[in-house]
């Protein structure tokens, strides 16, 4: 291979091993002074970016991997320290923005930037994670004006406060989980088939209506529990159509969301069951009065063999298959 090099930390020029850090770091050397290129974990990410260095300062120097440092093309050493350390924070916590993490809990990015002694304050969060590090840039800008760390330092955004960052992230919250009917809203977290809420306020308390697959049907549960509470004076999302259907108390509504939400759920075989966030089939089998896990199948037919050999084995001849023949 073109350039390489042995009897050092690495088997390319411009690389060097940190064996403390376990990371690579890419340097090129420019009129006698060595310019640092950033950290890798891959040894061969940092060769490509010492090449990429090579190209952009037109170097009359060997390239470690020639034909793919051409295809990327040259690169700046500013652009590719960044590039390097947008990486190293994606493996870190799901995110190549600088200032932007992933809270798993709440599956929302959160934009964070450390103020003081370096004592780390939450921005906001976001559904999505360029928002997050446009928060971040902003803030950023804000607090260290020029000297700042952005992750768009090309774009034009105007510095902003922590206050203006949080109310811009409840106007994107708000738009998006609105609905165009009354009493209905969209579960942005919720990995579910059923995604609309329908909820509604009466009397000083404020009562949920279920979950349901479609705007539309949300729609009308929120109607027939307006009939139900206020009678026909009731302000409705399909006047024409919902009092057909007929009013219904809030817990008759939420038992008929939840018995839809049951029937989805289940499967024609002994033993499989659906999986709420990915819709896939598991298998699972009760022995010593504990279930067992069996595994997860995109082929409901398969989790149910997996059942029935299952049950062969715990159980011979009085078990219970799925498949008997």
């Amino acid at each position: 291979m073109a350039g390489r090099k042995t009897g050092t930390t690495s088997r390319f020029i411009g690389v060097t091993l940190f064996a403390e850090g376990g990371r690579f770091q890419a340097f090129v050397k420019v009129a006698g002074k060595r310019v640092h290129l950033g950290m890798f974990r891959n040894e061969e990410d940092a060769a490509l970016a010492r090449d990429r260095a090579v190209l952009f300062f037109k170097l009359d120097a060997p390239l470690n991997l020639p034909t793919r440092a051409r295809r990327l093309g040259p690169e700046s050493p500013e652009r590719l320290r960044w590039l390097a350390r947008s990486k190293q924070k994606a493996e870190a916590n799901g995110s190549s923005f600088f200032g932007v993490s992933l809270d798993r809990r709440r599956r929302r990015w959160a934009a964070v930037i450390c103020v003081g002694d370096r004592k780390a304050v939450q921005i906001a969060q976001f559904d999505d994670p360029e928002d997050a590090a446009v928060a971040y840039d902003r803030v950023a800008r804000s607090m260290f004006g020029a000297k700042a760390l952005l992750n768009f330092p090309d774009r034009r955004l105007r510095p902003a406060s922590m206050e203006e960052m949080r109310a811009w992230s409840f106007k994107l919250r708000k738009r998006r989980t609105s609905s165009r009917f009354i009493g209905v809203i969209r579960h942005l977290e919720a990995e579910t088939s059923r995604p609309w809420g329908a909820q509604i306020a009466h009397g000083g308390r404020h009562q949920l209506l279920g979950s349901w697959e479609s705007e539309h049907e949300a729609a009308v549960a929120y109607d027939r529990a307006a009939l139900y509470l206020v009678g026909p004076t009731a302000k409705l999302n399909f006047p024409s159509e919902s009092p057909k259907v007929g009013p219904a108390s809030p817990k008759a509504i939420r038992d008929n969301a939840y018995a839809q939400f049951k029937a989805t759920k289940t499967s024609r075989f002994r033993g499989v069951h659906r999986a709420h966030r990915t819709g896939n089939w598991v298998a699972q089998i009760t022995a010593g009065g504990r279930a067992h896990h069996l595994g997860t199948f995109v082929v409901e037919e398969d989790a149910a063999e997996t059942y029935d050999r299952a049950a062969k084995k715990l159980h011979g001849r009085k078990a219970i298959l799925n498949f008997p023949g």
